[in-house]
């Protein structure tokens, strides 16, 4: 059985449209809403850019360099930290009724470093163990 993404109650395989049903009613896909798209009446790419600057503030605030491009390539920007350069990719993210994280899955080839920003944290995903050490 498929769990409710707001209030975590099973939603009977009788409701319509089942395959792709994420919520048990109207009212829990609402809440849902307000509660982990406080920015929803803005565009993505306003959302993004919002994203974007929280990333750049906390990097800056702990000791990186930024460098901005112009143009949009396969990553936002780049960051100098200790003698190394790191490609840095930013979406936006928020946490499901289970608790886990979700967020729009990208290419790890394109990019050194995932910035996931959620409504109160930014949670920075990546293998090099030197960004943020």
């Amino acid at each position: 059985m498929k769990k409710c993404g707001f209030c975590g109650k099973e939603i009977p395989k009788t409701a319509p449209q089942y395959a792709v049903r994420k919520y048990c009613n109207r009212k829990c896909r609402q809440n849902f809403n307000l509660r982990n798209h406080p920015r929803r009446n803005t565009t993505t790419t306003y959302t993004g850019r919002i994203s974007e600057l929280k990333v750049l503030t906390d990097l800056s605030q702990k000791g990186h360099q930024i460098f901005i491009q112009l143009g949009h390539n396969e990553f936002d920007f780049v960051s100098w930290y200790k003698k190394r350069l790191f490609k840095v990719e930013v979406t936006t993210g928020y946490y499901l009724a289970s608790g886990k994280l979700a967020f729009n899955r990208k290419d790890k080839s394109k990019f050194d470093v995932l910035a996931v920003v959620t409504t109160d944290e930014i949670i920075y995903i990546t293998e090099c163990k030197e960004f943020m050490s």
